[in-house]
């Protein structure tokens, strides 16, 4: 979890969420969700294309389900309970760099990923639930700051840069058992 005092949409708010990015969600008692953007694709010019992921997820759809989705066809493995749990690492104090031309060994100072929340492309899919808020809305510098949560630092120059950044997936099958 990370701790962070957010000004939204005019009011100030103290939070303690688990990392993502922060989305508008009206169904949730806060009005709040968390979002995790997957970097699906990086552009030359270190453009981002993300993916949407939830932060708790069924591997096998239908696995949690007491009745099946179609009584006709139920699930093979009912009975299982099979979830994955997203989780994004981002490093405070390391900056993310692109590969060089050359392979992995070439040295690639000059490949900054520049943090421009304005050109990132989500449109490969919706948020699991609730919406992105506006550019400017949240703070864009730290470790999960910015629209989408990929982050920023301040570096020297004045840029602002992307913290290095990976995602981690977990996953557990276990028997369930319902009494009824």
């Amino acid at each position: 979890m990370i701790f962070e005092q957010a000004d939204i949409q005019g009011s100030s708010r103290r939070l303690l969420r688990f990392p993502g990015a922060l989305l508008n969600d009206p169904l949730a008692p806060s009005g709040l969700g968390v979002g995790i953007p997957r970097v699906e694709s990086r552009g030359a010019d270190g453009v981002e294309a993300i993916r949407w992921v939830p932060v708790l997820e069924e591997i096998t759809n239908g696995s949690f389900s007491l009745v099946p989705l179609d009584p006709e066809n139920p699930p093979p493995q009912r009975g299982l309970v099979a979830v994955r749990i997203n989780y994004p690492f981002q490093a405070a104090m390391l900056s993310g760099f692109q590969q060089g031309p050359g392979g992995p060994f070439e040295p690639n100072l000059d490949n900054r990923i520049q943090a421009d929340d304005e050109s990132v492309d989500d449109s490969i899919n919706a948020p699991p639930r609730g919406t992105p808020f506006g550019i400017g809305d949240l703070p864009e510098v730290g470790v999960y700051g910015g629209r989408f949560g990929l982050g920023g630092q301040l570096a020297f120059g004045g840029e602002t840069l992307r913290p290095y950044r990976k995602l981690l997936s977990a996953q557990a099958i276990s028997r369930r058992e319902v009494f009824l």
